[in-house]
């Protein structure tokens, strides 16, 4: 995914966990909304840590491919 597309995907979560929070506003104490709110975060946090560090997997794999076809001729 392109940088362009996963903040998109970030913004939409956001957007929807922001919305979901006002949407039950009503029945949930304020208490019980910060925490909501906190665990998304992290959440947020740890799918772009995850994200990142599957890239540099990839890449890594990606040159050592490159080493191993360059060797070959």
């Amino acid at each position: 995914m392109n940088k362009n597309k996963e903040r998109a995907y970030y913004v939409f979560i956001f957007v929807v966990n922001f919305s979901v929070l006002l949407l039950f506003s009503e029945w949930m104490t304020l208490r019980e909304m910060f925490l909501l709110f906190f665990v998304s975060i992290l959440i947020h946090a740890l799918a772009i840590y995850h994200a990142k560090k599957r890239q540099k997997l990839r890449a890594l794999h990606r040159a050592k491919n490159k080493e191993k076809t360059q060797k070959r001729f």
